[in-house]
């Protein structure tokens, strides 16, 4: 008898740990690789169901937007992103010294995720070395940017998601 107990033990221990491994491997297999971002519907990708599902909730949509932000956060600032985009407004970014380098707001993008629809304001804020080539740019015009994201929040205004995206440091490509 005790040694029919300590296989079943054995057992019920083995079939934990395979249990076990096999949820850790299935989570990283889902997990995307934290490349460079091509395309604006990458950024709104990121966000869990659970999240999505929040806003779609009359009553959950303003945390749900800031569970949004905390993962854009952690899942999307830091890498580089190259995105093509058109111009909606070319503007001095009065943020800096005496030099101002340019900074491009994009047309915006409206994106579905989840079920949600996502409106995505970009903008660009170019390095000082890339004046000459923004400032003969015009409104309309597409230019495809290479920047490090710095800024990704999701938020809700009249009811309506929406994602911020600002790219520093950038150059045009």
């Amino acid at each position: 008898m005790s040694m029919v107990r300590r296989s079943s033990r054995l057992f019920v221990v083995l079939l934990a740990t395979v249990s076990f491994t096999f949820c850790v491997r299935a989570e990283d297999a889902a997990k995307p690789a934290a490349g460079d971002i091509k395309e604006l519907k990458q950024v709104p990708a990121e966000l869990p169901h659970d999240v999505t599902l929040g806003l779609l909730n009359n009553a959950g949509k303003q945390a749900a937007a800031m569970k949004g932000t905390d993962v854009l956060r952690t899942k999307v600032e830091g890498r580089m992103a190259t995105l093509k985009f058109k111009i909606d407004r070319i503007e001095k970014d009065d943020r800096h010294g005496q030099e101002e380098p340019y900074r491009i707001k994009a047309e915006d993008t409206h994106l579905r995720e989840g079920g949600v629809a996502f409106k995505v304001y970009l903008w660009v804020h170019f390095n000082l070395t890339e004046n000459a080539k923004v400032a003969a740019m015009k409104k309309g015009g597409e230019i495809t940017a290479t920047g490090k994201v710095t800024v990704a929040k999701v938020s809700v205004l009249n009811g309506n998601a929406q994602i911020n995206v600002d790219i520093s440091d950038a150059t045009v490509n």
